[in-house]
């Protein structure tokens, strides 16, 4: 782990290592995210959530984590494969980032603390892990409050077709770095749908 020096002793920042680059998110999502395009991302998704959380029980946590799809059920790695990483990786491209860039590693820290299911084994994961990312985004982001808003917004469950539409114009106005556009839509979306 590595030490800011402006920060107070004893506060670690995370080192975040490089994922999957921009260009080759780009060439997944034009294949339509195949097998291994979401595998990838997968475990791009897991690192992050493993960089910023580094304490925690990976192996029990993805075991907690389900997905069903085709009639099958996926857990682990494949249902974080077959549920998040289109979405995570998709976004991703929309605003023109790496897996390694500030807004993916916590909106991959806010996807996983989503999925964990609900149980009394994982209470502290589910509470300390959106901690450390609030902790990351407030360091890394432009804007953290509102962008971490907006993000947390792109990774709560839901696929109406108009939250997706939301979604899409949030990715086009965060990749001209518009955060104030993209979190008045955002707040606009809410607003409507109460």
């Amino acid at each position: 782990m590595n030490f800011n020096e402006s920060e107070p002793i004893g506060l670690v920042l995370p080192i975040i290592s490089e994922k999957t680059p921009f260009k080759e998110l780009k060439a997944f999502s034009k294949k339509k995210w195949g097998s291994d395009a979401r595998k990838q991302v997968a475990t791009d998704i897991v690192q992050n959530g493993k960089e910023l959380f580094p304490g925690a029980d990976w192996k029990s946590i993805l075991d907690n984590i389900h997905s069903m799809g085709y009639s099958t059920l996926y857990r682990g790695y494949g249902a974080i494969a077959f549920s998040d990483a289109p979405h995570v990786g998709g976004f991703a491209v929309r605003i023109k980032r790496s897996m390694h860039d500030p807004p993916i590693v916590y909106l991959s820290s806010r996807v996983l603390a989503n999925r964990v299911r609900a149980s009394e084994e994982f209470k502290d994961f589910k509470s300390k892990m959106p901690y450390s990312a609030v902790e990351y985004g407030q360091k890394n982001l432009p804007e953290a409050q509102s962008y971490m808003e907006i993000l947390d917004f792109v990774s709560e469950p839901n696929s109406s077709n108009k939250k997706r539409d939301c979604i899409l114009k949030l990715g086009k106005l965060l990749c001209k770095d518009d955060i104030v556009g993209a979190y008045n839509i955002m707040k606009k979306f809410r607003a409507d749908s109460l």
